[in-house]
């Protein structure tokens, strides 16, 4: 009597998804002095950063958006209204010339009306 045995072998064929190149935070660049840090465009971001609820927060198409994000760049010094020093006698105020503004004036909706290139500019905006 010969007995035939089947013998069938199952390979599961493991694939991994490669991760896009897409600009993202370089969180050992981070600079404490300039509270800064420079965004990089590689395929090298940790694979948590491509799912559903981490991707719109640390992956980006471009380095302006990302940037944007994380704060690649220190405020650039700029003139801007010193409201604490506005004179209620003469309706007055200082323009003051820094990088300490708030980041919410340097927004497209708040730049033009709140960060000036001269003294000048800045004070005929906000009575100096």
């Amino acid at each position: 009597t010969t007995t035939q045995v089947s013998s069938t072998t199952t390979t599961k064929a493991t694939t991994t998804q490669e991760s896009p190149p897409r600009w993202y935070p370089h969180f050992d660049s981070y600079d404490e002095t300039t509270e800064t840090m420079e965004c990089i465009y590689d395929d090298l971001y940790p694979d948590v950063w491509n799912t559903p609820s981490e991707r719109e927060a640390h992956l980006f198409e471009t380095e302006e958006s990302c940037c944007e994000a994380w704060d690649c760049y220190p405020e650039p010094p700029r003139w801007y209204p010193h409201f604490n020093s506005y004179d209620e006698a003469t309706e007055t105020m200082e323009c003051i010339y820094d990088g300490s503004y708030p980041d919410i004036w340097n927004t497209p909706s708040l730049r033009e009306a709140h960060l000036f290139e001269t003294e000048e500019n800045c004070c005929d905006a906000w009575t100096c």
